[in-house]
């Protein structure tokens, strides 16, 4: 028995190379990658934006702000429900990753009490 690789053994090694290498540059392609430094300078430049006057006013909800993205949180006027709205318009060019329907998109992990439930 021959320890030397056959041909259809090269060939197959070769094939899992390229479907690694093509599954690898879609991920990268899939998650902006941001380095540690770009990273510590967004978490520093959070702002909270409080809200200025009484009453309920669309324009002048609290939120948090990163990296050009906006987080509000707020009660319903009407329902008293904790409301989470996330805004993504203003978000800085180096998150945006995959494309969806021809668009650059933020990839966005959502929690409560420590469970996903929203990831895309």
């Amino acid at each position: 028995m021959s320890t030397k690789p056959t041909m259809l053994a090269l060939r197959v090694a070769e094939l899992i190379r390229s479907a690694h290498t093509a599954i690898t540059s879609r991920i990268r392609r899939t998650h902006p990658s941001i380095g540690p430094r770009s990273r510590a300078k967004f978490h520093r430049g959070t702002r909270f934006w409080p809200v200025e006057h009484d009453g309920f006013d669309e324009d002048t909800l609290p939120a948090l702000e990163m990296a050009g993205a906006l987080v509000f949180v707020y009660l319903d006027p009407d329902s008293s429900e904790l409301n989470v709205s996330v805004h993504l318009e203003t978000v800085d060019r180096r998150l945006l990753g995959r494309k969806k329907l021809g668009e650059a998109v933020v990839p966005l992990h959502v929690t409560v009490q420590g469970n996903t439930v929203f990831r895309a």
